[in-house]
C-alpha cells in the first residue's frame, strides 16, 4: 500500500489558506460596512447620511472579494483519468 501526494499539494493547500482568509477578511469587512451603511441611514444624522450611502458599493465589493475568496479555497483541479488507481 503506497501513499501518494500530488506534485503540487503544496501550491493547493497555500491557495485554500489565501482563500480562506481573503474570503473571511473581506466577509468582516462586508459585516462592519453594511453595519455602519445600516445605522448611518436608518438612525444618523442628516450630514452623515450621503457618507453612509457612499459606503453601498464598497460594500458590495467587499462581498464580491469575499465570494472570490471562498471560489478560490474551494477549487479543485480536475483529475487526470490516466494517473487513477483503480
Amino acid at each position: 500500500m503506497s501513499t501518494q501526494t500530488a506534485p503540487d499539494s503544496s501550491q493547493a493547500s497555500t491557495r485554500y489558506r489565501a482563500g480562506t482568509w481573503i474570503g473571511i477578511g473581506a466577509m468582516v469587512i462586508f459585516g462592519v460596512l453594511s453595519l455602519v451603511l445600516i445605522c448611518g441611514v436608518i438612525v444618523g444624522p442628516a450630514d452623515l447620511k450621503p457618507y453612509a450611502d457612499s459606503l453601498f458599493p464598497w460594500s458590495l465589493g467587499a462581498l464580491a472579494v469575499s465570494g472570490v475568496g471562498m471560489l478560490l479555497a474551494s477549487a479543485r483541479r480536475p483529475r487526470d483519468p490516466a494517473s487513477e488507481d483503480d
